[in-house]
């Protein structure tokens, strides 16, 4: 127990368990709904994956010395989508709907059409704003 007492910045089961957001352009157009966690360093969650994809990275680089390395780019992708990208309602040119996995979730994330989408819900997974206790979601009187 802490001799502080600290505030509270975000709800910590909506920040490990997600919610879910619409990201819509400037033309109406849906992209899709996405449930997507707090991305914080400050959270135990984003910590703990952290060091676990470390380890990851690095077993991987030494047990297979000359195989292609990751660009920085899809490493940052692989982890927005291990650590924030909970799950996802998207769908085809057909209108199916695709389900969501991680290794489907970094491939369509790194497609540069999927960039405005990559743009949002990264901005949307930062705002501690939208991970709110509910007693915090309504501003002080005078604001």
């Amino acid at each position: 127990m802490s001799e502080f007492n600290f505030p509270t910045r975000y709800d910590e089961a909506a920040a490990d368990e997600g919610v879910w957001t619409s990201v819509i352009d400037e033309m109406d157009n849906l992209w899709g709904r996405f449930k997507l966690c707090l991305f914080d360093e400050t959270t135990q969650r984003y910590r703990l994956t952290m060091e676990r994809l470390m380890r990851k990275y690095r077993n991987a680089a030494k047990s297979n010395p000359g195989s292609k390395e990751k660009t920085n780019e899809e490493r940052a992708v692989e982890v927005f989508v291990e650590l924030a990208l909970v799950d996802w309602e998207i769908t085809n040119k057909a209108g199916k709907a695709i389900p969501f996995s991680k290794e489907a979730a970094v491939r369509y994330l790194m497609a540069p059409q999927a960039l405005y989408v990559q743009n949002a819900i990264v901005a949307f997974a930062r705002d501690v704003r939208n991970f709110q206790p509910e007693e915090q979601t309504e501003l002080p009187e005078g604001n």
